[in-house]
């Protein structure tokens, strides 16, 4: 069977976001372009950003757990070497995407 790769692959860089990171994921579960799948980097936060989060209802996510704080650049670049997605999207771990984000650019 082959695989369907999605349009976009979203990519969060965490690094100790705190309860802002739980807010970004919820804003792309509200996502009504829902072609994504979420690749999470953390970058080995120490504030428990990562524990607990609720991961349901997204459509793919992916946690990529580092062992050491590799930064804002390199954080995405593992992430994109990762990625299925025909487009990246970048979400900051402390910003939220209102719900016709990804349809917005996708349309264009």
């Amino acid at each position: 069977m082959r695989r369907v790769d999605p349009f976009f692959s979203v990519i969060i860089v965490n690094y100790n976001a705190g309860p802002l990171l739980q807010d970004a994921l919820d804003s792309l579960k509200k996502q009504v372009f829902t072609d994504f799948e979420v690749i999470l980097v953390d970058n080995n936060s120490e504030d428990g950003s990562i524990q607990n989060l609720d991961l349901s209802d997204l459509p793919a996510i992916r946690v990529l757990r580092e062992n050491r704080n590799h930064g804002f650049a390199k954080g995405n670049n593992l992430a994109a070497s990762q990625a299925r997605g025909k487009w990246l999207a970048l979400l900051n771990p402390d910003a939220t995407a209102t719900p016709n984000w990804l349809s917005e650019i996708a349309r264009a």
